[in-house]
């Protein structure tokens, strides 16, 4: 596989420090330097970091291709198939911490299943059925996205996969004042439809693309902080027209998220785009949330790719950021807020 690797070493600054856009509070001084780029030869589907790697959920071949922050490929994990053990489209692949198994959530065959990280055997297979991704805890414990049938809410479950029980339910509709009359029951799904991420303090992020909202979990007693965006979107109504599922307003809250120790990231446009053309022309930009006050902080203009490819997957790891672009380069940049 060919690898096309930039050198680039360029930071973005101006001579103003920080200038206020419509809610946000754009911060010139932030320096963002890309160190390294490299092209990833099929489409981006989700993109993942640890201190020296990333990873990359991949398709049509459906694999996970794992780099070095030099753009280097070092190995690639699973094969695409119909079978149990082969893959469709990867959503989620995460280590264990003891480094022999990884797992990885099929959202095409709605599995998720364990691989010996060796030689790449499949252990184990569970069923979990949700239009969502899912996260893992690190203590055998996936937070699954999902409707709850008794309460008709929008639930984020924690699932205990040795014993396969569910030993937590946080009511993401109660949380935020919204009842089934408002949502009626699946459309929820709808409303709420997001990602995870997390960082080493036990913290889990879900993010919405379509509210404006977020919700950071302590996964060690499940509670949860709500993070309203800055924007003052409105979480959106949900209607059933010619058989789809439609919202109103239709946001795009956010298009990516990341979470460290400090700060909670988002991928944001300028404006509202309403559609492919204005999403090109769009300016992007990285919201920044403090994850101990639950606060707003700033926010920095993201460049798109040689001026021209945009931005849609970030992940963060200790000072860098990892940018996926829609012609599937990579930007491996340093940051310093």
């Amino acid at each position: 596989m060919r690898i096309i690797l930039f050198v680039l070493t360029f930071l973005f600054s101006c001579t103003y420090t920080e200038k206020i856009d419509d809610f946000r509070v754009i911060d010139s001084k932030v320096d963002l330097k890309l160190l390294k780029s490299f092209n990833h030869l099929g489409y981006i589907v989700r993109l993942w970091a640890d201190k020296n790697n990333i990873y990359i959920s991949s398709a049509p071949n459906f694999q996970i291709y794992q780099y070095d922050l030099k753009g280097n490929l070092i190995r690639k994990y699973g094969k695409s198939g119909p079978a149990p053990w082969e893959n469709g489209t990867l959503w989620y692949f995460e280590k264990t911490s003891d480094n022999k198994y990884y797992w990885v959530h099929d959202y095409s065959k709605q599995m998720v299943k364990k691989f010996n990280l060796s030689n790449d055997t499949m252990i184990e297979n569970h069923k979990l059925m949700t239009i969502n991704n899912i996260i893992l805890d690190g203590n055998d414990n996936f937070y699954i996205p999902k409707i709850n049938f008794t309460t008709k809410n929008f639930h984020i479950s924690k699932l205990n996969i040795k014993s396969k029980e569910f030993c937590a339910e946080i009511n993401i509709n109660r949380l935020v004042g919204l009842d089934s009359k408002q949502a009626p029951l699946s459309y929820s799904d709808y409303i709420f439809e997001g990602d995870f991420c997390k960082n080493s303090k036990g913290q889990i992020l879900y993010y919405c693309y379509n509210a404006g909202i977020s919700f950071l979990i302590n996964t060690n007693n499940d509670s949860v902080s709500v993070i309203k965006d800055v924007r003052q979107l409105p979480i959106p109504k949900a209607y059933l027209k010619n058989k789809e599922v439609h919202l109103a307003p239709k946001n795009m809250v956010c298009l990516s998220g990341a979470l460290d120790e400090k700060y909670m990231y988002l991928l944001t446009t300028k404006t509202q785009p309403k559609g492919l053309n204005s999403l090109r022309n769009n300016t992007f930009y990285i919201d920044i949330y403090n994850i101990e006050t639950f606060k707003y902080l700033k926010s920095f203009e993201l460049p798109k790719f040689k001026d021209e490819e945009i931005p849609f997957k970030i992940a963060k790891k200790d000072n860098n950021l990892i940018v996926a672009y829609e012609d599937s380069n990579v930007g491996i940049y340093k940051i310093n807020l």
